[in-house]
């Protein structure tokens, strides 16, 4: 019995793991910024876009499907 993923369940698993390494990529960059940068509204704003990154790359990444 041959198991085969519908295409909309294989890209929505590859936009979670692409979401996720963006925001894996943002977390790193802040041990990168100088201090007097994490203080900003630009930096409040790159924190919330990388936790909804984080969230919705996981939701896609594992939402089971049958």
């Amino acid at each position: 019995m041959k198991h085969e993923t519908p295409p909309a369940v294989f890209w929505a698993r590859r936009a979670g793991l692409a979401l996720i390494l963006t925001a894996a990529a943002m977390y790193t960059a802040f041990f990168f910024a100088p201090v007097a940068e994490t203080e900003t509204v630009t930096a409040a704003a790159a924190f919330w876009g990388m936790v909804s990154a984080y969230l919705i790359g996981t939701v896609l990444l594992f939402t089971p499907t049958k």
